[in-house]
């Protein structure tokens, strides 16, 4: 029981770094209508991680009684949220495994090519940056698969069915 306390305290900042990423990727909404599907994930998986704070305070540390209202917006979410986590370590685990010739390609042919970009910028800044990135997307994918699987368990053990 102390390890979802730690978990869900580390996804906060996970939650506050997406949420931010999503509020700057609205403004593609608009260009690409096909990014609405990521803000749509990231608000999920943002929404969720409060949610789950205000559940360990309120029902599980606070021994208050869970809505039926309240259950339903932290299942809605979670499962979001799963599903965005297991792309997050799905696709992480791909790209640190998968051979660096088709991403250094894609650097040189897109993101070199770019007119400003400083010399100090080289291809391998940017597949070492590309590499943290993907670290990060799988400890995000890690932490969100397990809370979200201990808060079902959770949400289980703590349910009362109120109005």
């Amino acid at each position: 029981m102390k390890f979802y306390p730690a978990l869900t305290y580390l996804l906060i900042p996970f939650a506050i770094l997406l949420g931010l990423m999503n509020l700057l990727s609205l403004a593609f909404v608009f260009v690409n209508p096909s990014v609405l599907i990521v803000v749509f994930g990231l608000t999920c998986f943002t929404l969720y991680a409060f949610s789950s704070l205000r559940f360990l305070n309120q029902v599980v540390k606070g021994d208050q009684i869970l809505t039926t209202k309240f259950k339903d917006w932290i299942k809605v979410n979670a499962i979001v949220s799963f599903v965005l986590c297991f792309i997050f370590f799905y696709d992480a685990i791909y790209a640190l495994t998968a051979n660096n010739v088709e991403l250094a390609k894609m650097i040189k042919e897109n993101v070199l090519q770019q007119p400003g970009i400083p010399k100090e910028y080289t291809l391998d800044f940017f597949l070492s940056m590309f590499n943290a990135i993907y670290v990060l997307f799988l400890i995000i994918g890690i932490i969100g698969i397990v809370h979200t699987t201990m808060t079902f368990r959770l949400l289980k053990r703590h349910y009362t069915i109120t109005e």
